[in-house]
């Protein structure tokens, strides 16, 4: 059986591939690996989390293959891990850089009082 053919269906490709085939797991990877970067782009934002995201993704795709029961399509199986993986990750690098860089007490009210404009002006 040749596993870069395309018409071979997904539910064929998870058998071989939970049965060992690693050639059969790799089409399936490489045919749904855009897919999930797409889903991971719109939740993520940033491109460079999107891809990382992905990578975490297949992962816990590829580990979790044999939990897949079929009673859904793989897509929306592979779209829950997606969102179930944005919505316990941790917040963004930026947003972590920020947080852990602002202090409140290092805020001058003083300079923003100086600087503010009034009505007379």
């Amino acid at each position: 059986m040749k596993f870069s053919d395309h018409t071979l269906s997904d539910e064929q490709l998870i058998a071989d591939a939970v049965a060992g085939n690693k050639e059969a797991l790799e089409v399936l990877i490489k045919r749904y690996q855009d897919y999930i970067y797409n889903i991971s782009l719109r939740l993520f934002i940033d491109p460079d989390d999107a891809l990382d995201a992905t990578q975490e993704v297949l992962i816990k795709v590829v580990t979790g293959l044999r939990t897949f029961g079929g009673r859904s399509k793989f897509s929306t199986w592979l779209y829950r891990i997606a969102v179930n993986h944005f919505l316990s990750a941790p917040v963004n690098k930026i947003e972590k850089q920020f947080v852990k860089g602002f202090d409140v007490n290092t805020i001058d009210y003083r300079e923003e009082e100086r600087n503010s404009y009034t009505e007379d002006e």
